[in-house]
């Protein structure tokens, strides 16, 4: 026999929960779709990190520890400038670079 439950709603609970994962379902490729077609690979929110030194890759593929003072990534392509003590610069791909905080 029904509870009073479903006789008042129409749907027992394992219908409810079948109707929430139809839902999600739609929503997270929705969402997704949106995020990357639409906003692009973009970031949203820019947080403000501060390091105190590199590991960069030098050209025998050798990585060099340095200090840094400054460094700016750019949003529109895969590239980071580093800004030392001394001031000179290096502007490199991401993949040669790892940031650290000490």
């Amino acid at each position: 026999m029904n509870s009073s439950r479903e006789k008042e709603s129409g749907f027992t609970i394992v219908e409810w929960i079948i109707c929430l994962v139809l839902v999600l379902a739609l929503l997270v490729p929705t969402g997704m779709f949106i995020n990357r077609f639409i906003f692009g690979n973009k970031q949203i929110i820019d947080f403000k990190q501060n390091f105190s030194a590199a590991y960069i890759k030098g050209d025998s593929n050798v990585w060099q520890k340095v200090k840094i003072k400054a460094w700016k990534d750019y949003t529109e392509s895969d590239s980071i400038q580093i800004v030392m003590p001394d001031g000179k610069a290096i502007y490199t791909h991401l993949s040669n670079v790892k940031l650290v905080q000490e």
